[in-house]
Parts: structure tokens; sequence; C-alpha cells
């Protein structure tokens, strides 16, 4: 350790010693009889515009906007969400997902089908868009629906990040399109119609 940052340290852990309650007591976890979660976020937005939030605040979409693919956390490997199996050419410039069957919209607003993803797509890359990745998902050339459960992304080039995007820690969070048509921008702002947890 370099001599200057010894005696910061040393500062350091004598302020902490002397806040009360830094310094946990004998079996004061056990005693204690008021139990509190305790919530820390480096931001948040107050829009459901999610083409215009950058990450980490990202995440405040994440229990009922949901992504394409999720992340184990043990592993840190690429998992079903709501794609259930995906695919990529050898070139990697087109990109298919097989979409889960079943997944309901909040709202009545009926199942999630391909159609939902090419939607939020068009809405992550509109003229104000400011997400951090947009300038990727602006790469699509065209996104062709095989069928209600089947969507192929064709890339302007190759993209081998692509899984990575479609996660939670990308942007393209699914919304129901369905939504859209009915209630447009001012009913996506009010109550915006994904398919998680309400």
């Amino acid at each position: 350790m370099r001599p200057r940052l010894v005696p910061l340290l040393v500062g350091l852990l004598v302020v902490l010693a002397s806040i009360p309650g830094a310094t946990p007591t004998p079996g004061s976890a056990q005693d204690a009889k008021v139990q509190r979660l305790v919530f820390a976020s480096a931001g948040f937005e107050d829009t459901n515009r999610f083409w215009r939030v950058a990450r980490p605040d990202h995440l405040q979409y994440d229990p009922f906007l949901e992504t394409l693919l999720d992340v184990d956390p043990k592993t840190g490997e690429y998992v079903p969400r709501l794609a259930e199996k995906w695919s990529a050419t050898p070139d990697f410039r087109e990109w298919t997902f097989h979409l889960r069957k079943g997944v309901q919209f909040h709202y009545g607003f009926g199942p999630f089908t391909a159609r939902d993803v090419v939607h939020s797509h068009a809405l992550l890359v509109r003229p104000e868009g400011t997400a951090p990745q947009v300038g990727v998902w602006r790469q699509v050339e065209e996104i062709k629906i095989v069928n209600d459960h089947q969507v192929v992304f064709r890339m302007k080039r190759p993209w081998t990040t692509m899984l990575y995007s479609a996660s939670r820690a990308g942007e393209l969070r699914i919304v129901s399109k369905a939504q859209w048509d009915k209630e447009g921008l001012e009913g996506f702002e009010k109550r915006p119609s994904g398919d998680g947890l309400l």
C-alpha cells in the first residue's frame, strides 16, 4: 500500500467507527425487532420512455417490462426470458429469436407476439432515442416476422454482441403494440402494458 493512502484509510476507519450503528454490537442482529430493507439506486427516471433512459437507471423497468433474454446471476450465461431459444447465422448478420407462447400483457392487451418485438424496437430507435445502445439498434436493417412466435433481426453488419443487447443488460424492453395502437404515448406514459410483475 502506498504511504499516502495509509493515513487516509486510518482516517476513514475512525470516521466509520464514530458513526452510531456503524459498528455491530454482539447479538444486535438477533435482538432487532424491526426489520428493514434498504434499497439503493444509482438513479431513477420519472418516465416510461425506455428509449430515453440510460443504464443503470434502465433497471427500474425490469420488474414489468421484460427483455428477450436474461442473464444467469451465478454463471453469467444468457438464458431464456421472453425468447425461448435463439441462433445466429455464421456471419452474425441475422439473429433469429423463438418467442415464448402464452405470455399475456397487462390490462387485457392480449398475448405477446413478434409484432410487439418489432414495435418495441421501433420505439427504441425513435429520433429522440438517447439510450446508450440506440446507435447499435439502428444498425438493424430489417426485422422479419416469420410467425407470431419467431422474429429475425437482419443487421447492416455483423453483430456479435446481440445477446448482451437483447438481455436485461440492454435497453430493448418489450411493450404491447395493442396498447400503443389504442392509447398512444399518453396511455403508455400513464401505465405501460408490460408482461412482468406489476
